[in-house]
């Protein structure tokens, strides 16, 4: 008779547990004898004619401890045969189990209630249908084979050799897993991962399957794979990704944290104007950005009054007034921007400056550019709206046609040089520079920038902003970035004579350098770089092309209307043409007749609010620094030359351009007439008056040259020195 063990104990030890161990042989010590003292938890393999184990009564315990825990053990309906006592099965280990509960602590789940008395235990660790066979053919298979456990059969087989796996159920198990345990995922359906092993019935396999897509809420689905078709479905793993994927695996957030933090981030940031649950400060903030958003403004303005808080936006240029309130609330409306970017609420004498981001109603994502000033009535904040996305555009879509685009595209296509923007403040340089910048980013170059403060992002690019506070200076970083292996540099602005130097040798070294300048036109960035301290013959060397530009009112499109022009709009446009050759003329315009033409006007319509105008288009200049000009440059340098070698290239002015876009459509010729004024020339004098680099060598060698005289100071030994009292005996004047 064989001794049967006492199932109700195990069961309530091991089987809520998740706990079912393979059968031992019949040379394993029994229960309770002297070799194996107490119960083990197993199960005697079965002698033919011998009473089962799972008899009524055992089942029935079975499955009233089952029913306090549920257990991930799907039910057979097929009775279990017989086992021969002589197959050769492994010992006991303390190894994990199939279960596995000793490697996670889970308890397993039943899928179906075990009701029927004569059900035989399955196990689906890891979503694979496993039981403890009675076939005598499984029974007297090898350890080696069996792997620790009798598998049922009937798990399907799959061809794996010309499949493609999704790179995302690829990275479910690492590649190092895949090796050892022969297993590997190829298909994902819904949160069933199908995973194909090489040996279905190895408990380890098993064990580190259920583990590793535990991790990620999976329940799995085993398949048959042979070796071969093994080794071919391995080769979807990249050496490079599974080595860089095993050092960062502990450190990098999986794609669903990652997106999960990401909608988190958007549903605070996205502005609600509508919660009643919001405080009334925070309304007012979120309704003075939505208003900005929704009419396109460019930047606000909240500025404390006497007696008022004022609020302005600009829009296309111009700030507008929109609305005023109660001076009690500025404190609290500064108080809550200075919340939402990260700044000091307590402090209230200096400046500062922060960013937040922003979704709008229509989920764009905005960064709003914060800057807060003390004031003599409090503190004002301008906040700049800078939409992603929109200040990366094309080049043909800021302005640029005919000759000045091709131009430009020819030279930002050149490995080595400067290319130079100029302008005033406000003129969209930052906006030409970051458009080039996208036509040239691809993954073969390595592109830096250093900007004061970081305005748009571009994918790909390494964005750094300076900070002259702590030294770091657009010169100090410029050297950093040349031991950084750049392929092309962007420094936001050239304010002095250092870092024109340092800009001049980068470009001459090997990059691609792309800044902004401070002057009246494109002619006049190359004087300027002279005057800086460069060498006439490094600015014709390093210098590719040099562009001008301003900012027109675009006309709105709804709205315009044809007029026929004044006689001085006539003299205007005339003059204009002379300078633009007939050949481009042609080009921008294929169907203008200079002597029956019309110009273009607005009556203001709902859709621009009754301004006429909607957003804002570029007009250009842009000059070439061929080998002409590099004669120029290095021995003819004045302005007539460089205008007259500039006229000699097709080139003309930014007015010009803005006379082409006008008769186009895009624009008015009063609005050019405003734009290509000289009221910004006391802003560029102003920029003009940066010392160069020569100035300051000057001013500091005669700094030190005064100071060594004051210490010099002697009073000479010749000098008679005057007697007191010599000086008390003369006598009195009368």
């Amino acid at each position: 008779m064989v001794d049967q063990p006492n199932l109700s104990n195990q069961n309530k030890g091991g089987l809520n547990q998740g706990n079912i161990t393979p059968p031992r042989n019949s040379n394993s010590p029994k229960p309770g004898s002297s070799q194996n003292p107490g119960n083990t938890p197993g199960i005697n393999p079965l002698k033919p004619g011998s009473p089962n184990p799972l008899d009524n009564k055992n089942q029935a315990n079975i499955n009233k401890d089952s029913q306090g825990a549920p257990q991930n053990l799907p039910v057979s309906n097929s009775a279990p045969g017989p086992s021969s006592s002589n197959s050769p099965s492994p010992s006991p280990s303390p190894s994990p189990s199939v279960g596995g509960g000793s490697l996670n602590q889970k308890p397993l789940q039943d899928s179906r209630p075990s009701s029927d008395s004569n059900s035989a235990l399955n196990t689906s660790a890891s979503g694979m249908t496993g039981s403890f066979s009675q076939d005598p053919a499984a029974a007297t298979q090898p350890p080696s084979e069996q792997g620790g456990a009798v598998m049922s059969s009937g798990i399907q087989e799959v061809d794996l050799k010309d499949k493609k796996i999704p790179v995302d159920v690829l990275k479910t198990f690492s590649k190092e897993s895949s090796l050892k345990y022969k297993m590997i995922a190829f298909d994902l359906d819904g949160d069933r991962l199908k995973v194909a092993m090489v040996n279905p019935n190895n408990t380890n396999a098993l064990n580190a399957m259920r583990f590793l897509a535990s991790q990620k809420n999976l329940k799995t689905q085993v398949y048959k794979i042979s070796k071969q078709n093994f080794d071919k479905a391995m080769e979807n793993y990249g050496q490079a990704t599974a080595d860089i994927d095993k050092l960062v695996s502990d450190y990098v957030k999986s794609e669903e944290e990652i997106q999960a933090e990401r909608e988190a981030k958007k549903k605070k940031a996205k502005i609600d104007t509508q919660s009643s649950g919001a405080a009334p400060v925070e309304k007012v903030v979120n309704v003075i950005l939505d208003h900005a958003i929704k009419g396109q403004a460019s930047d606000i303005h909240i500025e404390p009054q006497e007696e008022s808080l004022r609020v302005r936006y600009r829009v296309d240029g111009d700030l507008h007034e929109s609305f005023k309130m109660a001076k009690e609330i500025a404190s609290a409306v500064v108080s809550r921007i200075k919340i939402m970017s990260n700044l000091r609420i307590d402090e209230k004498r200096k400046p500062q400056d922060g960013r937040l981001k922003i979704t709008a109603d229509d989920g764009r994502q905005i960064d709003v550019r914060v800057s807060i000033m003390p004031t003599s009535e409090g503190e004002k904040v301008v906040m700049r709206l800078l939409e992603k996305g929109e200040g990366l555009t094309e080049l043909t879509n800021l302005g640029l046609e005919g000759r000045n685009l091709d131009v430009l595209i020819e030279a930002i296509n050149q490995p080595f040089g400067i290319i130079l923007v100029t302008g005033p403040t406000g003129s969209g340089k930052s906006t030409t520079i970051f458009a080039s910048l996208r036509r040239l980013n691809e993954v073969k170059r390595n592109i830096l920038t250093l900007e004061d403060p970081v305005e748009y992002k571009v994918p790909g690019v390494n964005h750094t902003q300076v900070n002259p506070e702590i030294g770091f200076t657009f010169a100090n970083g410029l050297r950093s970035a040349l031991r950084q292996d750049p392929d092309i540099i962007m420094v936001g602005e050239i304010r002095d004579g250092e870092t024109a130097e340092l800009a001049t040798h980068a470009a001459l070294t090997g990059h691609l350098v792309l800044s902004t300048l401070h002057t009246n036109d494109a002619l006049g960035a190359i004087p300027r770089l002279v005057d800086m301290g460069i060498e006439a013959f490094l600015v014709s060397s390093s210098l590719r092309a040099v562009v001008g530009q301003r900012l027109v009112r675009r006309l709105c499109e709804d709205c315009k209307y044809q007029v026929e022009p004044t006689q001085r709009v006539k003299e205007y446009v005339a003059e204009s043409l002379k300078e633009i050759s007939p050949e481009e003329i042609k080009r921008r315009l294929p169907d203008f007749d200079p002597n029956n033409y019309k110009v273009w006007q607005a009556k203001g319509c709902s859709k621009c609010r009754d301004s006429g105008t909607k957003g804002r288009i570029g007009i250009y200049e842009v000059a070439e620094c061929g080998k002409e000009m590099r004669v120029v440059i290095d021995d003819k340098l004045t302005s007539s030359n460089l205008e007259a070698e500039f006229k000699r290239q097709g080139a003309y002015f930014m007015k010009d351009d803005g006379v082409l876009k006008a008769l186009a459509g895009y624009t008015t010729i009063e609005f050019v007439e405003e734009a290509t004024a000289e009221d910004d020339q006391e802003e560029l004098d102003q920029a003009a008056k940066a010392p160069t680099l020569q100035e300051v060598k000057k001013k500091k060698k005669k700094q030190q040259a005064q100071k060594d005289s004051k210490q010099n100071i002697t009073v000479p030994a010749s000098q008679p020195k005057e007697n007191p009292q010599a000086q008390s005996k003369k006598p009195d004047s009368p």
